[in-house]
């Protein structure tokens, strides 16, 4: 029954959130000419597992399995003309606007670092559109890391996409400035790392000597499906030695704790978080929102106001006496990270809100602001795109 298909739309839109997105799906299949045809010719019989129709011509036939795609879409957006062809005209305008530049080589890890702390910048950032990009990464956020991935450094680049590659650039990005330190941490990777993994390592030490801050996360992204593939052992070992490389001048920067908590939940490891006493969702909340303040804003008045204006923003799940800002503690703020994961969507989201009320207060967002927004959109399963609302400056040119 066709009737199926607008029940199959209605639950993909209550699952999804997004009718837009559907509806754009809808719209894609219809500007262009081969729409969602299979031409296998033993695709009748699955015929109703197609997101649309599987035959040529079916949309029309008295046995059609799906409905009309305008219907479909009406449904979905009711001001639909049905013109197909302006949609994919303006189809073929957004991919070309997001297509890679021609030039991909050449570009000085100077210049790249210029560039990249220009993203880094708060001026380019807006909250507003931040909070609008959670779960729906828009096209300027396509665009934005095929202009990354661009101008990333070759010898950096070519290794991200191996499980032996994608290690060792994870260590590399936890090697320490202090050339002491570094060096401590290098022989103990000798002794500890896979030998393929450890050989990457030494490359890549001596082949990109600096890195940006603001790189750190997006090659982190860049690495997890890479990472994703790693056995159980090899996994268990990788995860040691980031713990050895974080651990090796005797203390946790937000920095390492920030990375650390992305990476482990990319791995699916969140399990390491689940033990425990569990906070209460409003100490939980507190707790956050106190370390966002503290670590964003070095003046304690600044601090006192952005934490103010953030609990507003999240006041219904808070008690009804005054918000009162505690002391940063990195070990309270993991515990609260934790007994939120499970939380509500809607207060998931209000926290979401809160947290950027918080960094933007005094509008600027550094980058490791920037890398604990993202560390907290982990721990509640919220994706947020990687270059979220920035207005990104032209790569530069060799």
């Amino acid at each position: 029954s066709r009737q199926r298909e607008y029940l199959a739309d209605a639950s993909a839109v209550q699952f999804t959130r997004s009718p837009e997105g559907l509806s754009d799906a809808l719209k894609r299949i219809g500007a262009y000419a081969d729409g969602s045809r299979i031409q296998n010719p033993k695709a009748e019989e699955i015929s109703h597992m197609f997101f649309a129709s599987s035959m040529a011509g079916g949309w029309n036939s008295l046995f059609a399995t799906h409905p009309p795609l305008v219907n479909r879409i009406r449904v979905l957006e009711p001001d639909f003309d049905g013109d197909f062809e302006k949609v994919r005209e303006r189809l073929e305008r957004r991919d070309a606007a997001m297509a890679p530049p021609e030039k991909t080589e050449g570009i000085e890890e100077k210049k790249l670092h210029d560039w990249l702390i220009k993203m880094a910048m708060l001026s380019s950032i807006d909250s507003g559109k931040v909070m609008a990009s959670i779960g729906t990464p828009a096209t300027e956020h396509v665009s934005a890391a095929r202009t990354f991935l661009a101008g990333l450094p070759e010898a950096l680049k070519s290794q991200c996409h191996d499980p032996f590659g994608a290690r060792a650039v994870v260590y590399r990005l936890l090697l320490d400035e202090r050339p002491e330190l570094r060096a401590q941490q290098i022989e103990a990777l000798r002794s500890a790392a896979d030998p393929q993994v450890f050989a990457v390592v030494e490359s890549l030490v001596s082949t990109l000597t600096t890195l940006p801050m603001s790189a750190r996360l997006p090659v982190l992204d860049l690495c997890m499906p890479a990472l994703k593939q790693l056995s159980d052992q090899p996994r268990e070992a990788f995860v040691a030695n980031i713990d050895a490389l974080i651990g090796a001048d005797q203390r946790v920067t937000l920095m390492e704790y920030s990375l650390r908590r992305i990476l482990l939940h990319g791995l699916g490891e969140d399990a390491a978080y689940a033990g425990g006493k569990r906070m209460e969702n409003h100490l939980a909340i507190l707790s956050i929102l106190s370390m966002l303040a503290a670590r964003g804003h070095e003046d304690s008045a600044v601090a006192d106001g952005a934490f103010a204006r953030a609990a507003d923003a999240v006041r219904p799940y808070l008690p009804d006496q005054p918000a009162i800002r505690s002391a940063a503690n990195l070990t309270e703020f993991d515990r609260a990270l934790t007994s939120l994961s499970d939380a509500a969507p809607d207060l998931k989201k209000q926290l979401m809100v809160a947290c950027m009320t918080c960094l933007s207060f005094d509008q600027t967002l550094t980058t490791e602001e920037f890398e604990l927004f993202r560390c907290i959109a982990a721990a509640l399963h919220c994706p947020v795109p990687l270059m979220m609302g920035l207005n990104e400056p032209a790569i530069p040119s060799a």
